[in-house]
């Protein structure tokens, strides 16, 4: 008789939507499920020492009273005739599992301290007393797997690699577990036993990435095309009071910052890739294949809301998406990132920290990234906050997930000077198009970029001194002879780089030797 396989998926794809805390009021995300006929609602309550987990059924229970502190983030797994309720306690910066059982009226803690996340878990049935409870958590600088036995309250560490996990798949064979996991690049495989406990490593090989091809080009219009890459903030949802509808892409800061640019220099082309709903590792899975189909030159990433709002990564693993994305977007696709900070969300009751906490977790991280790759970012967590009319004003009314209409316009202001401080193209290929004794003509590709201004070319006749500047607006350049003047030297050495609107210049072409026909 074969053994019956269960197969159960903790997916960091597929977390469901967290319940906020907007000015206490949680009742629209509550969660609501029915075991043997009953209905029960469970739902985060904010009060003034932080959040409070409440069971209704026949009756009103507090899961959470033993446990004061930040109550966030509940998960429920109702079987036929038993149910059980996880979610996350927050206290002193000290994330712990939590854990009711319906059947007994008890809550169980993870043991030990340390932990700066811990996601969703996934819960594991067992024929007799509590099940078994697999999540990923953060404890150093990246996510591991655990699994919790809370009958025994004992803690054991499944996985110990140096990237965040970001995925798990468990597959059931009776009372073995076999645990298939995935980091940026590899995919392991753990055999685990019960009673007592073994951990095997089974396999490990690493990832397979799509082939897809850069689509990056010098024609005109790829490279004045402005890529944005995000969530439902790049798309530009948000809900005004003052505005129809919640899809507003005219007023999001991508559009914003196309007008600023064409107003002041030249024509450019946006293409949107926001995604709504969507968080760092979804844009990692997305990212080849809308690179690979969207010709642009420059690229705004701004990903990470989703990931702190629906707990669905630590920090450091977020982090861990989003230098992949700019790298990628960088040395893959040939574009030039630009990174931002998340803004700050009204999901901030005074009493509950944990959302504001991680969310500059996170933004510090960002920086760093940046830092250390030499991709220029902004800091729009900042400048929302320093705003004189304060942060609030800049998100938009109802709810408070995605900036308002002001909120995209500091955005656009910040991206701007970041865009026009990429250095502009070289000049490619020089030739010499006519060559007589009293001229010699020039020309190279021409410079199409929206900012582009004039070329600057450096010559004198010694490659080792090139004592003389002139400029060409154009894409070519006539060296005469002038009697009686230097000029009537018979070699001339050159070198040419690109000027921008703003100042900001190519490096040079290499020096090139041209002579006069006799």
């Amino acid at each position: 008789m074969k053994k019956a396989v269960t197969r159960i998926v903790l997916s960091a794809l597929a977390l469901g939507v967290a319940p906020s805390l907007v000015r206490g009021d949680t009742a629209a995300e509550s969660r609501r499920f029915s075991v043997q006929g009953k209905g029960y609602t469970v739902e985060v309550q904010a009060v003034p020492t932080g959040s409070d987990i409440i069971l209704t059924g026949r009756q009103r229970m507090n899961l959470s009273r033993d446990f004061p502190g930040e109550n966030l983030f509940p998960e429920v797994t109702a079987g036929a005739n038993r149910f059980f309720v996880s979610w996350i306690h927050y206290r002193k910066a000290d994330v712990r599992l939590c854990l009711y059982d319906a059947r007994t009226r008890t809550v169980s803690i993870t043991p030990g301290r340390g932990f700066t996340f811990v996601s969703a878990p996934t819960v594991v049935p067992r024929e007799t007393g509590l099940p078994l409870l697999l999540f990923r958590a953060n404890r150093t600088d990246n996510e591991d797997v655990y699994l919790y036995e809370p009958g025994r309250g004992e803690l054991h560490r499944i996985t110990r690699t140096p990237a965040s996990e970001k995925t798990i798949t468990v597959t059931r064979d009776g009372r073995d577990l076999t645990l298939e996991t995935e980091t940026l690049d590899r995919r392991f495989r753990y055999g685990v036993e019960i009673d007592p406990l073994i951990i095997r490593l089974l396999t490990e090989e690493p990832r397979e990435r799509l082939p897809f091809k850069p689509a990056w080009t010098l024609d005109p219009v790829t490279i004045n095309t402005i890529i944005a890459f995000g969530d439902s903030i790049t798309v530009g949802e948000m809900r005004m009071v003052d505005l129809v509808g919640e899809l507003h892409p005219e007023l999001a800061y991508l559009t914003k910052v196309q007008e600023a640019l064409e107003e002041d220099y030249g024509h450019t082309y946006t293409i949107n890739l926001g995604d709504s709903g969507t968080n760092s590792y979804h844009g990692v899975a997305r990212m080849d294949e809308a690179f690979s189909r969207s010709p642009g030159y420059h690229c705004l990433i701004l990903y990470g809301t989703n990931d702190v709002g629906k707990n669905t990564f630590s920090a450091d693993s977020s982090a861990e998406n989003l230098e992949w994305i700019c790298l990628n977007a960088r040395d893959t696709y040939g574009l030039h990132p630009v990174i931002s900070t998340i803004p700050p969300v009204k999901l901030w009751d005074p009493g509950v920290q944990y959302f504001k906490e991680n969310t500059e977790a996170l933004n510090s991280r960002i920086i760093a990234l940046a830092r250390r790759n030499q991709i220029p970012y902004i800091d729009t967590y900042a400048a929302f906050f320093a705003h004189p009319d304060g942060w609030e004003a800049c998100l938009e009314d109802i709810k408070g997930n995605h900036p308002s209409p002001l909120g995209h316009q500091i955005m656009a202001d910040l991206f701007v000077p970041k865009i026009l401080a990429v250095t502009p193209q070289p000049t490619g290929l020089i030739g010499v198009v006519e060559r007589g004794p009293l001229r010699v003509v020039l020309q190279w590709p021409e410079n199409v970029e929206f900012d582009f201004d004039h070329f600057r070319i450096e010559f004198g006749y010694a490659s080792t001194v090139l004592d003389h500047t002139t400029r060409s607006d154009s894409h070519h350049f006539s060296f005469l002879k002038v009697p009686g003047m230097e000029g009537l030297r018979p070699v001339i050495y050159f070198r040419i780089q690109t000027v921008d609107m703003e100042g900001y210049a190519s490096g040079f072409s290499p020096i090139q030797r041209i002579e006069f026909a006799q």
